[in-house]
């Protein structure tokens, strides 16, 4: 008898077990989130939306310009392909 697969990986079976039992997870805290957050959301004036969200999105964007330029300061010399 010949084994199909190399005994270090785990068996494709495990695999779609543990995608679907991650999936089950996500959707079960996703949801009530995304319903609270927008019930939060609704409980705000609709002037103070925009200032808000504004600021989030800046700090997000800022946030990721910045690892952008620190992974692109820890390249090789060289290998800027």
């Amino acid at each position: 008898m010949q084994i199909d697969h190399d005994p270090r990986e785990l068996p494709r079976k495990a695999i779609k077990f543990v995608a679907i039992a991650t999936t089950i997870v996500c959707l079960s805290l996703a949801i009530p989130v995304v319903f609270g957050v927008s019930w939060v959301v609704n409980q705000f004036p609709k002037e103070g939306i925009l200032p808000v969200s504004t600021l989030v999105m800046g700090v997000c964007a800022g946030f990721f310009i910045g690892r952008w330029d620190a992974l692109r300061g820890q390249r090789t010399p060289g290998n800027d392909g």
